[in-house]
């Protein structure tokens, strides 16, 4: 890469909307437009623009400033501070009405993990932590790892935060169990074949995928059979599909691994 594509590079690392997002991500999508395109302000466009899509459910600066008001409020005796933190996040918000059912769903199947890997975590691993289970989740956003981390240290949760880039990890750490809630489609739509890649590359007995079952807009428009035609239908030797079930409008599978 010559100097003009690293300045360019350099400049989209330190952008104000994207500062925050895993340098290894910007850099990855960055150097696979550059490739494709060969011409720097065309990549740097296309970059932005993926960018833009893969994390546009990340959480606003105002809303990450609005995350730590409230573990201050929650300090101070706010008990109703920790469920208005985990509406500022769309997929937790979204999750959070049967986040409990679909968990005990979950649990009475497979039994109470002791170590869960949660990867593109959001604000999850609290949602996890304050039930007693332990939780390190991986996400691209330092903002949000960073909010994880600050409660979970504020109320002596056991759940920590790492950044990462989930097509850069060479090697998982090992769990219990590991979550993969609604990321598969994510990661496919950047790179074929990545999904189940970090499907067989986890150390886990039990690796838990779910995919949306109705659209941004609340329609169902055949997403539940598309993804489960997808996935049943690549799903790699040495994985089985262990259950199937459905909590409101996440569709999850339970997977297997033969030998952990």
């Amino acid at each position: 890469m010559n100097e003009r594509a690293e300045q360019a590079l350099g400049e989209l690392m330190s952008s104000k909307k994207y500062k925050q997002v895993c340098e290894e991500t910007v850099r990855r999508i960055f150097l696979q437009e550059l490739e494709k395109r060969g011409n720097i302000k065309q990549a740097d466009k296309a970059a932005r623009a993926q960018l833009h899509q893969i994390t546009g459910a990340f959480m606003s600066e105002g809303e990450l400033k609005a995350a730590r008001g409230l573990l201050k409020a929650y300090q101070e005796g706010d008990g109703a501070a920790f469920d208005r933190l985990m509406d500022l996040h769309a997929s937790t918000k979204e999750r959070a009405p049967h986040a409990r059912a679909l968990y005990g769903a979950l649990f009475e199947r497979v039994g109470r993990p002791g170590r869960v890997l949660d990867l593109a975590c959001g604000l999850n691993p609290l949602v996890l932590a304050v039930q007693d289970i332990e939780v390190l989740g991986v996400d691209i956003h330092g903002g949000m790892i960073e909010i994880v981390n600050q409660w979970a240290q504020a109320l002596s949760l056991p759940a920590q935060g790492i950044l990462g880039d989930l097509l850069c990890m060479k090697e998982f750490p090992r769990a219990d169990m590991v979550l993969m809630l609604k990321l598969l489609p994510v990661l496919e739509q950047q790179k074929t074949g990545a999904a189940m890649e970090l499907l067989m590359a986890q150390r886990a007995k039990w690796r838990v995928v779910s995919f949306p079952t109705r659209s941004l807009g609340g329609r169902r428009v055949g997403m539940e059979r598309h993804y489960s035609e997808w996935f049943e239908g690549h799903l790699p030797e040495g994985l089985r599909i262990y259950d199937r079930l459905q909590v409101d409008n996440e569709l999850m599978y339970i997977v297997q691994a033969d030998e952990q």
